[in-house]
């Protein structure tokens, strides 16, 4: 049980002027388990700095894994205007279906890995994220898909994706 006067503080720092304090008091909340804090977050899921919106989609979808904000991790990794809140956004939409193999699921992450209008941080995301609904161990996945000395597309295996594209179909 967390002590009531742990919550006031932590309600009151996610009232604070300052993002990181807001942020951090969001990531605190989650880390820490504190469901019954949950309203909270979702009052500052809309919150105008990215990383206080970035730390409460990482809480709501990706850590706690809520049903209800599956479709809102993807709403944000489309449209949300700030890169890392996309790629955490799309990090946490896609571990609702790790190992799922969804055929419908894959196909959208390879489409979000070959749009050359997308930032490359996102696009290496959706390369990760797209190994683990495939269903490929972690111990199997590129360790870094961005490189200094390499775009994206020179460090996504196509092959392999390609393969593994059409395996989730069948």
């Amino acid at each position: 049980m967390v002590p009531a006067d742990d919550e006031e503080r932590l309600r009151a720092q996610l009232r604070s002027p300052r993002a990181e304090d807001r942020a951090d008091a969001v990531v605190d909340i989650g880390k820490r388990g504190m469901r019954n804090m949950c309203k909270d977050i979702e009052a500052v899921v809309d919150d105008p700095d990215p990383i206080v919106r970035e730390a409460a989609i990482r809480v709501l979808a990706f850590y706690w894994k809520l049903p209800a904000y599956k479709e809102r991790a993807l709403q944000m990794s489309q449209r949300d205007p700030d890169e890392e809140t996309r790629m955490v956004a799309l990090m946490a939409w896609a571990d609702y279906f790790n190992n799922t193999r969804d055929a419908e699921i894959a196909r959208y992450l390879y489409g979000v890995m070959r749009d050359q209008t997308e930032q490359e941080m996102v696009r290496a995301m959706a390369y990760t994220c797209f190994l683990a609904v495939c269903g490929v161990p972690s111990r199997d996945r590129p360790r870094r898909v961005m490189q200094l000395d390499k775009t994206v597309d020179e460090t996504i295996d196509w092959n392999r994706a390609e393969r593994l594209l059409k395996e989730c179909a069948t």
